[in-house]
């Protein structure tokens, strides 16, 4: 009996066996003939594309027509959204609707299995078809998390503004729920509206819910219009550090001086985050006036805002370079000192000083050589070669440095003024690797 039951087990797993494998070879042969039946097909309808690509209006639609679903539909289907891409785009999204592909579509939205839904909300997002955006505000609902996630894409794609309060209120069940993948194509779709969406996201800045101002903040910053810069300013003085972030962040994005006394405010905020996009936000706005409290917040207790800081000073120009080798050569806090030397080092100041003092107009009166001993401090090398030179000279050093301007007279004569008193030290140090 044993041995029959075995024997049996044999006969069961061969057979099991060779009916995979006869459906594999099967579906191969099948799948080779779909597929040679498409590619013919493509070659009959190629002159479709070329037609698309010249911009030329389509005469024959009756030889496009085909039943959905069959490899002649397929064909023409693929070069219209290909059509897309080209000057013939207009005559592409007419041929969608008069061959039916756009009826098509709706139809699977409401009648299709999962997949189905969701590819032809993708589609119509593609077409940018208006007629669909009462059904992609529908399948906002849907369990279909797929079909969700495509009708919120299409959505932004298409653009109608009747859809942006939908899509606000499933951003903030989103973050309610804490769905991270929704709330990344809802931020994406709401950002694809540009200004249009900022009447609806600004009456949300004053949310209960921290979560929803600060992903307001950041599609705000993503948008970029100065008509958010007074809320970006008042959103510095939220409650939730998380939101005052995202604020200062904005500003830096808007880039407006107008903003900067709430920025500097903000230097001093509780919260080393809030310091660190203030910084960075000052140094992308690129204003002088800045440089005074940045150079303090070079002694912050967090060492990511004093990086903040220094690159930011770097970031403003010439003036901001040269405030970093006056921090170097004067400052007494230890922690300043390194930070400016950092950034002078991360700029690589010295090669392009030493590269420029090579240079014959700015030598010739001098009769200095670039080359300060090995082994010494490159920022002190630095200082010394800058020591060499006078005011003018000194403001082309610096604004080739910085690939900025040079900054104001005041400034470029106290650095000049400082490099002469300390011109001992880096004489000292030079001679060190001699």
């Amino acid at each position: 009996m044993t041995y029959l039951l075995i024997q049996l087990i044999i006969w069961a797993v061969s057979v099991l066996i060779l009916t995979a494998l006869v459906a594999v070879v099967a579906r191969r042969i099948f799948m080779g003939r779909k597929y040679a039946i498409l590619d013919r097909e493509k070659e009959r309808h190629s002159g479709l594309l070329i037609a698309l690509s010249s911009g030329a209006k389509i005469e024959s639609e009756k030889a496009l027509t085909a039943r959905p679903g069959s490899p002649s539909w397929s064909a023409v289907e693929e070069f219209l959204f290909k059509g897309l891409d080209t000057p013939g785009r207009e005559e592409a999204i007419r041929l969608f609707d008069e061959l039916g592909y756009t009826r098509h579509y709706l139809e699977r939205i409401r009648k299709g299995n999962r997949w189905d839904q969701a590819l032809a909300a993708e589609k119509l997002g593609r077409i940018r078809c208006q007629r669909a955006v009462p059904h992609l505000i529908e399948a906002l609902s849907s369990a279909n998390k797929d079909l969700k996630l495509m009708a919120i894409n299409s959505l932004g794609s298409i653009g109608d503004e009747a859809a942006i309060p939908h899509l606000i209120s499933i951003l903030k069940r989103s973050l309610k729920d804490e769905e991270e993948v929704s709330t990344r194509v809802l931020k994406s779709a709401l950002i694809s509206f540009g200004p249009a969406v900022l009447r609806d996201l600004l009456s949300e800045l004053d949310n209960d819910d921290w979560r929803v101002r600060a992903t307001v903040l950041e599609i705000l910053c993503e948008i970029n219009d100065m008509a958010a810069l007074s809320e970006f300013t008042r959103k510095l003085r939220d409650d939730e550090q998380e939101v005052r972030a995202k604020a200062a962040k904005g500003l830096g994005r808007l880039g407006s001086p107008d903003a900067i006394p709430a920025l500097l405010h903000s230097l001093d905020d509780q919260d080393w985050v809030v310091r660190l996009h203030s910084a960075r936000a000052l140094g992308l706005i690129g204003d002088e006036k800045a440089l005074r409290a940045l150079k303090e917040t070079l002694c912050d207790r967090n060492w990511q805002v004093r990086a903040a800081a220094s690159e930011a000073m770097a970031g403003i120009g010439a003036s901001g370079c040269l405030e970093l080798l006056r921090v170097y050569i004067e400052e007494s806090d230890q922690y300043a000192r390194e930070q400016a030397l950092d950034e002078l080092l991360r700029a690589d100041i010295y090669s392009r000083v030493a590269g420029l003092l090579e240079r014959e107009d700015i030598l010739k009166d001098h009769g200095k050589t670039a080359d300060m001993g090995k082994g010494a401090d490159p920022v002190v090398q630095i200082a010394g070669m800058l020591s060499t030179l006078g005011p003018d000279k000194l403001r082309e050093a610096l604004s080739s440095i910085s690939g900025k301007g040079a900054g104001d007279e005041d400034a470029i004569l106290k650095v000049c003024k400082s490099l002469k008193e300390n011109q001992s030290r880096f004489s000292g140090a030079g001679s060190q690797g001699n």
